[in-house]
């Protein structure tokens, strides 16, 4: 017992003096940085302009200017487009694992799929976000659903978050580490995760973009985050023998398993030792 007591001890003082990780800020931009225009009609296109670092991966209009400070507008004008409208901004270095996260707001008077992306190529992604549903004939109000899909056609969702207020942002985080991708979206205090294994891979940048299928689509995004993954982060792989969950396996899960060598659990076993 002395000696079970005294790896217990040696664990709890690795733990104390590992400290938490911190994840790594890999980009980030939240659109107050770009100029004021003083003419309203001639607004920075990014679709146009190329506004480093975002580059469009299709035809796009993603805007910010000064109509809309501190926020990048998203409009779709055609209301027969379907079509996934998304830009990505390129890091310094390749990267497959990272998580991307981002505020988006509803324009008033139209719907639209709030989307961000992980490893986004010419040719692949991964998106996850926030949709709208059908509104309440009496109330008005519609819900925010979660969902999550890739270029392989690899389809989660849509599961109910909560009752949209236009009003309030809603908080999007799209996590990829190796095949796992995770999505929470949070409004108010109401949180939804889901998870999926994905097959697109290959390292890609993040973005963010919007879509809808019928009619008129515009939305407000702002607050784009990109992190690397901490060991700890919805969607982290932990194998099997990684006993205290810290992403590897060492000497301190062995020493929690030496901590409980022997002990027994099972109540039909009258040999069982109980500690």
């Amino acid at each position: 017992m002395k000696k079970k007591y005294i790896t217990i001890f040696m664990i709890l003082a690795v733990l104390a003096l590992s400290g938490s990780a911190i994840g790594k800020v890999l980009f980030s931009d939240n659109f107050d940085s770009y100029a004021a225009l003083t003419d309203n009609s001639a607004l920075a296109d990014m679709n146009s302009a190329y506004i480093s670092p975002w580059v469009p991966v299709v035809t796009s209009e993603i805007k910010v200017g000064s109509l809309w400070p501190g926020l990048a507008y998203y409009s779709g004008n055609d209301s027969t487009d379907k079509e996934l409208r998304m830009y990505r901004a390129v890091l310094d270095e390749s990267l497959a694992n990272y998580t991307v996260e981002m505020d988006v707001m509803r324009h008033p008077d139209y719907l639209c799929n709030w989307l961000v992306g992980a490893r986004i190529t010419d040719t692949a992604y991964i998106v996850g976000g926030a949709v709208l549903g059908n509104a309440d004939p009496e109330t008005g109000k519609r819900p925010i659903y979660a969902k999550m899909y890739d270029s392989d056609g690899d389809y989660i969702g849509d599961y109910w978050v909560a009752i949209h207020d236009a009003n309030e942002p809603i908080h999007i985080v799209l996590t990829v580490n190796g095949d796992q991708a995770t999505l929470t979206v949070t409004h108010f205090d109401y949180t939804k995760t889901i998870s999926y294994t994905t097959t697109v891979l290959d390292a890609g940048d993040p973005g963010f973009g919007g879509q809808w299928d019928w009619g008129y689509s515009k939305g407000y995004y702002d607050n784009f985050v990109v992190s690397q993954p901490v060991c700890g982060d919805p969607g982290t792989v932990y194998n099997a023998g990684d006993l205290n969950k810290d992403c590897v396996v060492d000497f301190y899960d062995f020493a929690m398993l030496v901590s409980q060598w022997l002990e027994c659990t099972d109540p039909e076993d009258p040999t069982c030792i109980q500690y």
